[in-house]
């Protein structure tokens, strides 16, 4: 039962970190656009880098939640995480504004692959009175990304450099990674498929969003 528990535990931590190595650059790409444009151009592009973002996460997080049951969620966090690490890894590399405009909806989409599924896998694997401290957890870590990305983006943006933001959410997405191969949650089992997913309805939120 102890073993258990501290997988479970472990494997809500990898899911915690992954979450973070996405949410910390998103905290932090306000402070340091205007150095990113200022360096590779493209001002033009400026607001696509923050609406690209935000409406793949707000889109794809229904879709991602769907797949999640029937593919098991620990897989579709697994991918999510494997494209936000590549957005992290490659958009310093990016010399125009069009590249990183792409790199933050890869990011958004991973966001999107992360968040329902890895929530929803923490609701399964804990009971209802550590399922609730559990997400208590989460507002802190999510609360903790929004207050100290600013912090971080400002520290890169003058001592570092911008790239610095992304290179540092990597060993977050690594343990993250590291912790969800080691440690499969027994309850994460894929369930039959019922009923169609709503096309219709996730196009017309994205044009609400857009």
């Amino acid at each position: 039962m102890l073993q258990i528990k501290r997988a479970n535990t472990l494997l809500a931590c990898g899911v915690f970190l992954s979450l973070a190595s996405a949410l910390l650059p998103g905290g932090a790409q306000s402070v340091i656009m205007p150095q990113v444009a200022a360096s590779v151009g493209g001002w033009d592009y400026y607001g696509l880098v923050f609406t690209v973002g935000t409406l793949a996460t707000a889109v794809f997080t229904p879709l991602a939640g769907r797949l999640a049951e029937r593919l098991s969620r620990r897989r579709i966090i697994l991918l999510g995480l494997t494209l936000s690490m590549l957005s992290n890894l490659l958009l310093p590399l990016c010399p125009r504004m069009e590249l990183i405009v792409c790199m933050r909806f890869l990011s958004g989409l991973g966001s999107a692959l992360m968040t329902a599924p890895g929530l929803t896998l923490i609701g399964l694997i804990f009971p209802v009175g550590a399922r609730v401290r559990w997400m208590g957890y989460y507002g802190m870590l999510s609360s903790a990304c929004n207050g100290f990305g600013p912090l971080l983006g400002g520290l890169c943006a003058d001592l570092l450099g911008w790239p610095w933001v992304y290179f540092f959410s990597l060993p977050l997405a690594l343990s993250g990674l590291l912790l969800l191969l080691r440690f499969p949650a027994e309850q994460d089992r894929p369930t039959p498929a019922t009923g169609t997913l709503d096309w219709q309805g996730l196009l017309l939120l994205a044009m609400g969003l857009i």
